[in-house]
């Protein structure tokens, strides 16, 4: 190996685990003329011009890839426990429940069994989560009080909601067709039968779960206490691994692609402002937008039936049928999306460019960050349980 060769080869420290040196010493003419920025307290580092061009980045300091796998690992590990736990003592509940009371009649089948899910979730998977996620050190996003993207105006606030709901439809459209493509269209929304046939005290106990706690929870597990462990390994990879780990923790393929839409803008919201409770009434606002507004529609409508298009009837007594079946519901809110999903798809074009990922003080080399961050333990059990929670229900539902 010539000395040139050996110069550029990272540089590993004596009985202690290979960590990354991507910092090269300015030479010859293949190195960038001027230094780039480095975070406070650090030199302006030279690039090698080959790297800059694929990596889009000046930066790259030495870091513990035992001690970052093992953050991304228990990072995995807690969410495969939150997942398991809930499972489990779901099943204890019910069956419980089952043997020492009556079985449930009517509207109270529903109620009792979202009771008994939720409780699992929230009052025994939650904290268990909560207490491995703790095992990792916390580096809490802190934007600097003159940064404009740390303030959430009114106005900034409903801009971003509009710019997601053209990825949230967008992501719908695909979790329908993968789907179906899965399940050869045999399979059905669960969150169809959720909804199904409501009733006051249904519609109240969905909304206190899906507007209020699920958005509380979820912002807490997968934007503060993951963001705040991974964001200093890079901010798109933190965007990325909570995005994903969010949308897998639905296992529902008719929810991967927009909840992998929305965990993303989410993400990024939270590391500008640092503030938790942004991402959590956004969140809000998109539940209660898909879950509760849907819901009122159909009991304000009635039969959806009346949508219906018979190709045996004229235009003319089609619209009139529509109209008298409170189809005109269903149009008015038809259109109030479409002209949000137009709205939308203008502000990305006009505010793309505001957009920008940050170097990290502990930023790592994308080829390895995704080893790192994938290739663990704790991750691998996840996304394995998770994927195959995903695919397996619609496919078995070709043989039903």
């Amino acid at each position: 190996m010539s000395h040139e060769d050996q110069r550029l080869q990272p540089s590993y420290h004596h009985n202690q685990y290979p960590m990354q040196n991507w910092q090269y010493q300015p030479s010859d003419g293949q190195y960038s003329q001027n230094p780039y920025m480095a975070p406070i307290g650090y030199a302006p580092q030279y690039v090698n011009r080959l790297k800059l061009r694929r990596f889009q980045a000046a930066w790259y300091p030495k870091v513990n890839l035992k001690i970052a796998r093992r953050a991304f690992s228990r990072i995995g590990l807690a969410l495969l426990v939150y997942t398991l736990s809930t499972s489990v003592f779901y099943s204890l509940i019910s069956a419980g429940i089952d043997f020492w009371f009556p079985q449930p009649q009517g509207q109270w089948v529903n109620i009792i069994d979202t009771l008994e899910s939720s409780g699992a979730q929230y009052f025994v998977g939650f904290p268990l989560c909560l207490l491995i996620m703790q095992l990792v050190p916390s580096f809490p996003p802190r934007p600097r009080a003159d940064d404009p993207a740390a303030r959430m105006t009114p106005k900034r606030w409903i801009t971003i909601f509009i710019m997601g709901i053209p990825l949230m439809y967008a992501g719908s459209i695909l979790g329908n067709l993968t789907a179906d493509s899965l399940s050869n269209g045999n399979y059905s929304n669960i969150l169809e039968s959720m909804y199904a046939n409501p009733t006051p005290a249904s519609m109240l106990i969905d909304a206190v779960i899906t507007v209020l706690m699920a958005p509380i929870v979820e912002e807490i597990v997968f934007r503060k206490m993951i963001i705040d462990r991974l964001h200093r390994y890079g901010e798109a990879l933190a965007i990325g691994v909570s995005a994903l780990l969010f949308a897998l923790m639905h296992a529902n393929p008719y929810q991967f692609f927009y909840t992998l839409a929305w965990g993303a803008m989410w993400a990024y919201i939270y590391l500008r402002t640092g503030k938790i409770q942004y991402t959590i009434w956004l969140h809000m606002a998109v539940n209660f937008m898909g879950g509760v507004v849907p819901t009122v529609l159909s009991l304000i409508a009635g039969d959806e039936g009346s949508l219906v298009i018979d190709d045996q009837q004229s235009a003319k007594d089609q619209f009139s049928e529509l109209m008298q079946g409170g189809g005109v519901v269903y149009v008015i809110y038809g259109l109030v999306i479409l002209g949000l999903v137009i709205a939308g798809i203008v502000l990305w074009v006009r505010n793309r460019k505001k957009i920008e990922l940050r170097p990290a003080d502990w930023q790592l080399v994308p080829g390895i960050a995704a080893r790192t961050a994938w290739l663990n333990a704790g991750m691998m059990l996840f996304v394995v349980l998770t994927v195959f929670a995903t695919i397996v229900s619609p496919f078995l539902s070709i043989f039903q």
